[in-house]
């Protein structure tokens, strides 16, 4: 069962309770998307970060050959 159905239930302070219960639900879902693009970019960093290093050495290499 819902934890917050008896505040719900008890009219006005449990419509403030739901909307402060939502609002928090909604604050914790953007957190959580922001993070996960964060964790996207960071992803992508480090690719582009190993591809500019492979680049770096592919080219140090042919200078020397």
């Amino acid at each position: 069962m819902n934890r917050d159905a008896p505040a719900i239930l008890s009219g006005a302070g449990g419509a403030a309770a739901a909307r402060e219960r939502l609002a928090a639900l909604a604050a914790a879902s953007i957190r959580t998307q922001i993070n996960d693009r964060a964790d996207d970019l960071t992803r992508i960093a480090a690719a582009a970060c190993i591809a500019m290093r492979r680049d770096a050495r592919e080219t140090a290499l042919r200078d020397l050959a």
